[in-house]
């Protein structure tokens, strides 16, 4: 079976992989530093682009984990997503793409 992945996009441009294993979301930065059509997706990444970013405890990774809504709404978004709460999105239901 093929492991879940999504894109992540900046700008619409592609900077970035996520790939989600046993309910954890791994995530590769992909982009170009010296690339003319480069932007900053985050410090973090541009600090050191090559590390693989790991959840901690369950979910996705900080930096991501940061972009979602807190309290009811997040709370609500898990039940749509049928999610636990430190998860982000399932990884039977992984998105296509994570646009910033």
């Amino acid at each position: 079976m093929k492991t879940p992945e999504a894109e992540v996009r900046l700008h619409g441009r592609r900077v970035g992989l996520l790939r989600f294993r046993k309910g954890r979301a791994y995530f590769t930065y992909e982009d170009d530093l010296d690339a003319p059509a480069h932007r900053t997706l985050g410090q973090i990444f541009e600090d050191d682009p090559r590390a693989v970013r790991r959840p901690i405890g369950g979910g996705v990774p900080a930096w991501f984990a940061n972009l979602l809504p807190e309290g009811a709404l997040r709370k609500q978004i898990v039940r749509d997503l049928s999610a636990t709460p430190t998860a982000a999105r399932p990884a039977s239901r992984p998105c296509t793409t994570f646009t910033r």
